[in-house]
């Protein structure tokens, strides 16, 4: 009996203390009211080549099998070539198009990034989430003097947020700034 009443006393108290007000959508903050700048315009150029890395296997295949004869049916030829014709199609459209929709942007408390012209998507990563903050530069980037930055959360091995096409200088400077509001979150919950 004394634990059915001393649940009743938790379940008033817990009513008291725990509020879930409705909330006006025209009262929320607009978060794409951000100053967004552009990836560097040479990263287009890394895409592209990626690109031709990724299709020069299916051209070397096609290649083979007509040149080497391997039997392959001629209906096989009469779907797969249409087929890979419209997935580079839109693959080259993802990125002539989609590349002008690369943009970043930094705020008090987080960090912006969008992407993507079939599949938009944004990201909006709060400073007090990340753990860890990376700089990179692969070949391709090396090629074009670019650099990349990796944000990374708690539980997530592959980072939670990548930024390619930076050059060097922009990068060094969100890492620098990513890890400053950091440690200022850091040193108000302590205190």
């Amino acid at each position: 009996m004394s634990t059915l009443n001393a649940l009743i006393s938790l379940n008033s108290m817990d009513a008291k203390i725990f509020k879930n007000q409705d909330l006006s959508l025209i009262d929320l903050p607009d978060y794409q009211k951000i100053q967004t700048q552009f990836i560097h315009q040479n990263y287009i150029k890394i895409l592209r080549l990626q690109t031709v890395f990724l299709i020069l296997p299916i051209l070397i295949f096609i290649f083979c099998s007509f040149y080497f004869q391997f039997g392959i049916p001629q209906l096989f030829w009469f779907i797969f070539i249409p087929i890979v014709i419209l997935i580079i199609s839109i693959w080259f459209i993802e990125i002539e198009f989609g590349y002008k929709k690369r943009t970043y942007g930094l705020r008090d408390h987080d960090i912006y990034f969008s992407k993507g012209f079939f599949v938009h998507k944004e990201t909006v990563l709060p400073f007090k989430r990340i753990q860890h903050v990376e700089v990179i530069q692969g070949i391709f980037l090396r090629w074009q003097n670019l650099y990349a930055i990796k944000l990374y959360t708690a539980g997530a091995s592959s980072g939670d947020l990548s930024i390619y096409g930076l050059d060097k200088n922009t990068a060094s400077k969100i890492k620098a700034y990513v890890m400053q509001q950091n440690s200022d979150l850091n040193d108000e919950s302590t205190s």
